[in-house]
């Protein structure tokens, strides 16, 4: 009976099989939308322009999975290059989309607009790349318990921590002594650690995240080394008491200060995670600041890892010294508004195609992820993050016509993104190109499984881990992947023999990472697995 009941559930629900099961069928050169290039002229205009049609190659299974009635999923990837260069030819995401197709999904491997095509951008000024961290988020529901969480996996994630600001990375260098502001965002908005009003007949104070404000006795802090990453007590300048934690509650809180040697020296990390070190508290383990949403979060994502043991990210340890060659080789790639808005423009409308044509090929709509690698990562990204209206409504169909063409009545949300040593570029551009600036994060945005290595001067490690923080605080999942010892384009990483070289470019391909990210993302489509 209970059989039964499960399959009654599942019957709407997508399939998928988590070995190969399928025959692939590769249909090349499907168009699926146009766009305009060799544009000239002020943004919002197109001068000289010429119509292009914008291609993509769909991998699919040879025959329907258990039972026809069940919908699939469709996965969409977009390739690097920078938004500059590369196709859907590169042979890594040739392998993901046969990968995925081969376990049951529709797989959709765009082309799109590059910048040497001079796609047509709206009018108005180009926003800058952004130099910092992303646009600011909510803040923290007023009054909500500053908890500890005891993070004993991978110390090179955030891992349900928060970041804290400010913290050493922060330049210009703050002096060795600080007193101010600990916040969830640098300057000091969003939420600031506050302390309770204290009760003379207890032992501790509770600290909880307010709104921030410079003239609130409450959140002012002392550090005696803010300027290092060496643990010291940290203490509340108005009660003259340290930060310790609550053996009995885990919340951080407030306590007489104790000689050195007795009272919890914290470390404000590079990364911005404020904790005590391990065996700190009394615990085996790193105690970081956090809520106690992030901490479930983290605790729900250990639980899943722990299934898939085998896959463990620290288990490889790969050669730094190798960059991508051939995909976004230029050192600090930024994406910029001219490659950015019609690479995304052009994401979108292949995901609004997906929904368009998905009776073809029995695709479930509401099942979409999308993945890819370096711009394409980014460019996914931006596609799980930000307004429908983003990256389309800009222009009108009076301007460019090829938006005709691109299944405007549907819509482009994507369930879950996929991305490859990603960064928050283009969910910065067009909240900068905004005149109101509204941040685009929120808890409405998609899932995330994010690869990166550690050592990528590329797209920093940094961009990756501002997105963690963000989703920490928005309460959305955020599986953090740290390729220790990897460069750029590490798509190597895992493989057999790939520690000699993970960053091997796009030209090679083994299922390492895919086959870490297909429960992530079977969780977040809500699939069942055979």
């Amino acid at each position: 009976m209970l059989h039964l009941v499960v399959a009654m559930v599942h019957m709407h629900t997508a399939q998928v099989t988590l070995h190969p099961s399928f025959d692939v069928i590769n249909k090349t050169g499907v168009v699926y939308a146009q766009g305009l290039t060799g544009c000239t002229g002020p943004p919002g205009t197109c001068e000289g322009g010429k119509v292009m049609n914008i291609t993509m190659n769909i991998y699919y299974p040879a025959q329907p999975i258990t039972s026809t009635s069940k919908k699939v999923p469709a996965i969409v990837l977009s390739h690097g290059g920078g938004n500059s260069g590369g196709d859907n030819s590169q042979y890594c995401f040739i392998g993901t989309a046969q990968y995925f197709a081969s376990r049951g999904f529709v797989a959709y491997d765009i082309n799109y607009r590059l910048a040497h095509d001079n796609g047509m951008l709206p009018a108005g000024n180009s926003p800058e790349p952004n130099p910092g961290p992303p646009a600011p988020v909510p803040p923290i529901p007023p009054g909500t318990p500053v908890v500890a969480h005891q993070r004993t996996g991978n110390k090179s994630s955030l891992g349900g921590c928060l970041a804290i600001y400010p913290h050493p990375d922060h330049k210009p260098r703050l002096p060795a002594a600080y007193t101010g502001l600990l916040s969830t965002l640098l300057g000091g908005g969003g939420s600031c650690l506050t302390a309770a009003a204290h009760d003379s007949n207890s032992k501790l104070s509770t600290l909880s995240f307010e709104p921030c404000s410079a003239s609130n006795p409450a959140q002012q802090f002392t550090r005696a080394n803010q300027d290092s990453i060496k643990p010291g007590q940290i203490q509340h300048v108005a009660t003259g008491q340290c930060m310790g934690i609550d053996a009995a509650t885990s919340n951080v809180a407030l306590e007489p200060c104790t000689d050195n040697t007795k009272s919890p020296k914290w470390i404000l990390g590079y990364s911005g995670v404020l904790f005590v070190p391990d065996k700190g508290a009394g615990a085996d383990g790193e105690n970081c600041v956090t809520t106690p949403q992030a901490r479930a979060l983290a605790a729900e994502a250990e639980g899943e890892a722990a299934v898939y043991e085998g896959y463990d990210d620290n288990s490889m340890v790969g050669d730094a010294s190798h960059g991508e060659g051939g995909e976004d080789a230029l050192l600090g790639w930024k994406p910029n508004w001219k490659s950015g808005y019609p690479a995304v423009r052009d994401l979108k409308a292949a995901i609004r195609y997906v929904r368009a044509t998905a009776a073809a090929y029995n695709v479930d709509p509401t099942k979409v992820v999308v993945t890819g690698g370096s711009a394409g990562a980014t460019n996914s990204l931006a596609a799980g993050v930000v307004f429908e209206a983003d990256y389309k409504d800009e222009l009108n169909t009076t301007q460019d016509p090829t938006l005709l063409s691109t299944n405007l009545d549907q819509n482009s949300s994507v369930q879950a993104v996929y991305t490859h040593w990603s960064s928050h570029g283009e969910v910065d551009l067009v909240t900068a190109y905004d005149p109101r600036h509204v941040a685009r994060w929120s808890s409405k945005n998609a899932p995330v499984i994010e690869f990166h290595g550690n050592k990528d001067t590329t797209i920093p490690i940094q961009q990756a881990y501002d997105v963690q923080a963000i989703y920490n605080q928005t309460g959305v999942a955020y599986s953090m992947n740290v390729l220790k010892n990897a460069s750029h384009g590490a798509w190597c990483y895992g493989c057999p023999n790939g520690a000699a070289n993970p960053s091997c470019g796009t030209n090679l391909y083994c299922d390492w990472m895919d086959s870490i990210a297909f429960p992530f993302i079977a969780k977040h489509l809500d699939l069942t697995v055979e």
